[in-house]
Parts: structure tokens; C-alpha cells; sequence
């Protein structure tokens, strides 16, 4: 199997719950590193001090990028949830997008890195149009956008861990489907692949104990070079 590229975000970030420090010790003791959406509003210090701090200890393990502002949706049809979207002017857009630019450097400084997914995935081109003037250097959803000219690299993760139900709340998936769909994406042919999950999904010790399981298996993946984990800042420094 060739050697790809594939990225891990964990979405919904704000608080320490005993679910997410159980799974972030574990894939920190596993050298796996993973993206981080952090919710601007709604991260406490707490939170916003130990990930700091692991960036700090561990800048190749983790990367702290900012998920949307409030993580409100605005979006009456639940099936199709935004926080950026068609209901929301450029200048709403805009004016959240910056408060939440603004509180992730005052949380992390230069630990941040200026990376940005929307809420849901969801978004329009006066999402885009801020993004652009907020000096973000990449946007991830979960296609790639369609505007021809961007200021901005685009990496989306197309390929959701998670199963969802009828109202587009996430669920924990058993490890063989989520390796199943890593398998799929890299016989396909694509050199780079993004995923995204949510830990808030995971809500019982067994499915804990799965998604430690599928990161074992990305980890072997890694180990025996068929594929490099990597983060966003890689992508941007380079």
C-alpha cells in the first residue's frame, strides 16, 4: 500500500469531560495526533490551560483550531444545521468569526493555529469572504469549496467517524465500521484524506474502548508507513 497522507479532527471541543481526558491522555501516550475544533465561546479556562499546555509540551501531537464562534445553529430545518449560512448577513458572519479569532489568540496565542471549520460544515460565501479577511490560512468542511481564487488552503474532512441520527446528532460507531471507511478511502487513490469525529458521541465505556481500538489501528497504519497522520500547521508551514 503507498504511503498517504490523512488528518484526524476531533470537533466540539470546550470542556474536560471525563470522555475527552480519557481519550487525549490516550492518543497523546500513543504519539497520535489529532486536530482539535475549539468552540471560542463556549471553551473554559480550564480547558483552554491543559491544551495550551500540551501544545506547548507536544507541538507534533495536537493542533488548536477554531470551530465556528458560538456553535449556535441558525438553521430552522435541523436536518441542515449552520451556524454560517444563508440566514446570517456578511457582516454577522463576519463579526463572529472575528470575536472568535480573537479569543482563540487570547486563549493560546501563537499555540493557535489559524485554521477554521464551521459548525456542522455549514457555510456560504460570506463565510468564505470572512474567512478571508480574518488572516486564516486554511478552511476545513466537508467538501472542498468552490470559489475558484482562495487566500486560504482547503482540506476537508470528507469522511466522517461518527454515525448520525434523523436530526444530525452524532453517534459512536463501532471500530470496524470506521476501519472499513479508512480502508475504502485509501484504496481509492486519493494521496490525502481528512476525518473528523466528535468525543461528546461517546457515551459508554465500550464505545470508549472501540475508538481506542480504531486509533490502534491507524497507529499500526502509521507504523508500518502506509500512511503519515498529520496536522494542520504541518500543512501550513509547508
Amino acid at each position: 500500500m503507498p504511503e498517504k497522507y490523512i488528518y484526524v479532527r476531533d470537533d466540539d471541543v470546550y470542556e474536560l469531560d471525563k470522555i475527552f481526558i480519557d481519550l487525549f491522555d490516550f492518543l497523546l501516550a500513543h504519539h497520535i495526533p489529532i486536530i482539535y475544533g475549539v468552540v471560542p465561546k463556549l471553551i473554559n479556562r480550564e480547558t483552554a490551560n491543559l491544551l495550551c499546555s500540551k501544545k506547548t509540551e507536544t507541538p507534533q501531537l495536537l493542533d488548536l483550531v477554531q470551530h465556528g464562534w458560538s456553535h449556535k445553529n441558525y438553521n430552522p430545518d435541523v436536518t441542515m444545521k449552520y451556524e454560517f449560512g444563508k440566514s446570517r448577513s456578511y457582516l454577522l458572519q463576519k463579526e463572529d468569526i472575528a470575536k472568535g479569532y480573537r479569543r482563540m489568540l487570547m486563549l493560546f496565542g501563537d499555540k493557535f493555529t489559524p485554521a477554521f471549520v464551521p459548525p456542522y460544515h455549514g457555510y456560504d460565501n460570506f463565510t468564505l469572504k470572512a474567512v478571508s479577511k480574518i488572516s486564516f490560512h486554511l478552511f476545513s468542511a466537508g467538501e472542498k469549496t468552490k470559489i475558484e481564487k482562495k487566500v486560504f488552503l482547503d482540506f476537508p474532512a470528507r469522511i466522517s467517524l461518527n454515525d448520525y441520527d434523523f436530526n444530525g446528532a452524532p453517534h459512536a460507531a463501532k471500530s470496524a465500521v470506521m476501519i472499513k471507511k479508512v480502508l475504502s478511502c485509501l484504496n481509492e487513490g486519493n494521496s490525502f484524506e481528512g476525518f473528523v469525529f466528535h468525543h461528546k458521541a461517546i457515551t459508554t465505556s465500550e464505545e470508549l474502548k472501540d475508538m481506542k481500538k480504531f486509533f490502534l489501528f491507524l497507529k499500526k497504519l502509521r507504523d508500518e508507513k502506509a500512511v503519515k497522520i498529520i496536522l494542520f500547521s504541518t500543512l501550513i508551514k509547508k
